[in-house]
């Protein structure tokens, strides 16, 4: 017959293992929750592109890593609506050469 304390030495590493691994799942799949809603929060519902301050924070990593050697502009064009309702989205693809 084994003695009882062999036996309860496994049986408890067990029981931790099958408790922790649910608890490990759970946090994982929390992570996954709380990128996506980060994500849907710096890019557009409708056309999928990144929100006003998610590319003002980009190009300020742009200038703190290159300094003086690039220059970022970024354009926010008025009456964008009025473009939107014309070319709709296959429009979105094409750079504007010039707004007015």
């Amino acid at each position: 017959m084994p003695a009882t304390g062999a036996l309860r030495q496994p049986t408890r590493s067990l029981v931790i293992a099958a408790a922790a691994v649910p608890l490990a799942l759970a946090a994982l799949v929390d992570n996954l929750r709380v990128r996506r809603q980060l994500d849907a929060a710096r890019k557009d519902p409708l056309t999928g592109l990144l929100r006003r301050d998610a590319y003002t924070a980009r190009a300020r990593r742009i200038l703190a890593r290159h300094g003086d050697t690039v220059t970022v502009v970024i354009v926010n064009a008025d009456h964008f609506k009025r473009i939107n309702d014309t070319m709709g989205p296959p429009g979105w693809g094409h750079r504007p050469r010039r707004v007015r």
